[in-house]
């Protein structure tokens, strides 16, 4: 296992630093598109970060000092959740704060991700804590990478972490988030448009999001960089009827998505065939 080291020097007292790292807000503002934090040692620790579903608890809780968290991802057999740890250190200085993070237990080939991630992550700390709104994080790590005889292999990013992340996103609302997650050249197939660029997605899917009031839990299976999701959206003219899609998931991004469902269970009543 290996240990990754780095610092920012942030421009705010300790005190002010400290609720970006335990609010779901604070944290939101910088990293991952949405967390469920609740920071007293046993607590949940969940982020979802650049289509990955970061999950542990914290640890320690020290305001405002240190904040000290499990770490690892849903669904991802060689970093699981809780399987390494994240301390962020912060430090009086002349003019502000030192905030120094260590994570350690890490696998060797997961360091130069990770190293890549705070390297992009704690720069925008520092923004938001300086007040900025900041916009839509678009970010996406390299492949991991394992050796064979010495040759690197990519190991795709996991695949059911970005479908479900986008599924989230849309039917919260959150188009402009949920394509974060969608290749620029995504293919797209439904049962009354087939689309070939993002945009023409997201004007697809912007669409039918005013209707939708619900989409209940899903059923879901995966198959390598395949994912299938079963729901039930909900609008004003329907609850039970069934929706399905299936994604294509490379490098972190979808770059497939084949929608399937009953064009004619979201018609008003009126307009449905006897």
């Amino acid at each position: 296992m290996a240990e990754h080291r780095t610092s920012i020097d942030i421009e705010a007292p300790p005190h002010r630093v400290f609720d970006f790292l335990v609010t779901d807000t604070g944290i939101t503002s910088w990293m991952g598109q949405w967390a469920s934090l609740d920071p007293v040692p046993g607590g949940r620790f969940a982020v979802d970060i650049a289509g990955y579903c970061a999950r542990g608890m914290f640890l320690e809780v020290d305001p405002p000092r240190r904040v000290t968290v499990s770490w690892g991802f849903a669904g991802n057999e060689t970093l699981p959740p809780g399987s390494s740890t994240v301390s962020f250190e912060l430090t009086p200085i002349s003019g502000g704060t030192r905030v120094e993070v260590v994570h350690t237990d890490l696998p060797e080939g997961d360091v130069p991700g990770h190293a890549a991630g705070w390297a992009h992550f704690l720069p925008r700390l520092t923004r938001a804590v300086a007040g900025e709104q900041l916009p839509p994080d678009t970010w996406r790590p390299a492949p991991r990478a394992s050796t064979t005889e010495g040759v690197a292999l990519p190991i795709d990013h996991d695949a059911l972490s970005t479908v479900e992340a986008y599924h989230r996103a849309w039917t919260s609302g959150d188009v402009e988030r949920a394509l974060t997650f969608v290749s620029d050249d995504v293919r797209c197939f439904a049962p009354d448009e087939n689309v070939t660029t993002k945009n023409d997605w997201h004007d697809y899917l912007a669409r039918f999001v005013p209707m939708l009031t619900g989409a209940p839990q899903h059923s879901r299976m995966t198959e390598g960089d395949r994912v299938a999701l079963w729901y039930f959206p909900q609008t004003a003219v329907t609850s039970t009827t069934l929706a399905s899609e299936l994604f294509t998931v490379r490098g972190g991004q979808i770059v497939e998505i084949r929608l399937a469902f009953d064009r004619l269970g979201y018609l008003p009543q009126q307009q449905q065939p006897s």
